[in-house]
Order: structure tokens, then sequence, then C-alpha cells
């Protein structure tokens, strides 16, 4: 039911959120700056399942989106003392990261192995130390981190979790749990609804350290926190049973005083 709700299905669904991701989110500049990373609001454009199941062009998006003309001073890493001399376009961020899809594709065209194989063939002997019980943890939003956990809920409610937060699952399990790239790879696979195998491959990959591009920054699943959920609405909303825990100990409730803690479930 909630997948239902969440994915209004047909071409006049994908257009009004194209519309809505546009004017209320890329037309302020939130795209450019760290509101994007809030995962309690829709700051990201949503776009992926209309995209994936050709209810939207990517030509559309990209055209759409790149005759908009405003500026923003908005961004991502605040520079301490430096000012900058013009306005970014608000939609620089969404057209450069629009565009990895076609590199992913490539990629895929290049190597079709890219799913099944390390690019950088090394690692295909590299030792993975995690068990299959904390692989199933995870799939099922019980590694016993908030934030991780809460993105693993609403992934299998709803089909779906903020880019961000496909980071921060993504390198819980691989630097964290020390489990194959390969098998949240199949689980994102199965689970999305915007599940595509270039992009899913691409992004596997560099999480994994065999990619072409791969991620030179491991993110914390508490520390993310403070940048993507720093009153815990999303993990209240995700995981209720945290939901009267103080702000404080919302992202590390082993923190939190006995009395204040849910009971285990």
């Amino acid at each position: 039911r909630q997948l239902d709700e969440w994915w209004p299905a047909g071409e006049p669904a994908a257009l009004q959120r194209l519309d809505l991701f546009l004017t209320q989110v890329l037309a302020p500049g939130d795209f450019e700056g760290r509101k994007r990373l809030l995962a309690n609001h829709k700051n990201t454009s949503e776009l992926s399942p209309y995209i994936r199941f050709g209810e939207l062009s990517v030509r559309t998006v990209y055209w759409t989106a790149r005759r908009r003309t405003e500026r923003t001073d908005q961004q991502i890493f605040q520079t301490s003392g430096v000012k900058r001399q013009h306005k970014a376009r608000a939609n620089a961020t969404f057209l450069r990261r629009f565009v990895w899809r076609d590199l992913s594709y490539w990629f895929l065209w290049e190597f079709p192995f890219l799913p099944k194989q390390s690019l950088r063939p090394q690692y295909e002997t590299q030792v993975w130390a995690g068990t299959r019980r904390q692989l199933q943890h995870w799939k099922a939003g019980k590694t016993g981190y908030p934030l991780v956990d809460a993105a693993m809920r609403q992934l299998w409610a709803v089909g779906w979790m903020p880019n961000y937060l496909r980071h921060v699952v993504a390198q819980t399990l691989v630097e964290y749990l020390d489990v194959n790239w390969k098998e949240g790879l199949a689980w994102f696979d199965w689970t999305l609804v915007d599940a595509d195998a270039a992009i899913n491959s691409f992004m596997w990959q560099n999480c994994g350290h065999s990619g072409p591009d791969h991620w030179e920054f491991v993110m914390h699943p508490v520390h993310a926190a403070k940048s993507c959920d720093p009153d815990g609405a999303y993990v209240r909303r995700w995981l209720p049973c945290l939901a009267q825990l103080p702000d404080e100990f919302i992202h590390r409730p082993w923190d939190a005083p006995a009395r204040l803690r849910p009971p285990m479930q």
C-alpha cells in the first residue's frame, strides 16, 4: 500500500513531480546546498522510477532543468572567509549529476561483466569477514544503527531511499560489516523501484573499491546523521520504536539512560 501511495504511476504523475522539483527545490537553490541531504524532506528529484519505467524521458528532464535560469548563494561546502563573487546556477549540480547516468551506461556497455565481477580484477580475491547473519540484519533494518535501519525499512516499504542514504547504507555494509559489495547490489536490484543494472553496478563497485571511481571516503552511520537527519525526524518516521527518544540520543540510543531506552524488539 505504501508503495502505491508513494509512487502514483503514469506520465501525468511524472510530469507533476518534475514540475514540483524544478519549482520548489531547484529554483530556490536547495539542490546546490546542504538541504538536499535532508532525508525527511523531498529535496531530491525522486524522478528515477519514472525514468526507469519510461514514464519520463531523460531528454525531457535534462532540457527542462537546463532551461532554468535561477541562481543561488547556497553551496554544499562553506568556505570560511571566502565569499563568492557571483551566485552559482541553481541547476548546475543537478545537471552534472544527471549525466552520470550516461557515464554508468557507457561503463556497462564497455564492461558488460560489471554487475558480476570486479572491474579491478585483484579485488575478486578479496576476503570478506562479514557473516550471512550480518547481511540479513542489514537487509531487515536491524543493524542497531538507527539511520541505517530507518533507510533500509524505507527501502522495503516504498522501494526507494534518498541518494545520500544509499551511500550511508552501502558503506555500512562494506566498510563496517565487511560484506561483499555484490550482496548489496543484489539486494538493491531486488528492492529498488528504480533498479538499474548500469547505475547500481557502477555505484556498488565504487563503494567496494573495485570500481572506476572508487570512493575515497567513509561515511559513519552516526556522524552522517548530523547532515541528513539532525532532529531525528527521519528516524522517528521509519523507526517508531525510537520515537520517544530525545534528539541527543535518537542516533545513538545505546548511550541513552536505561529509563529512556525502548524495549528490545
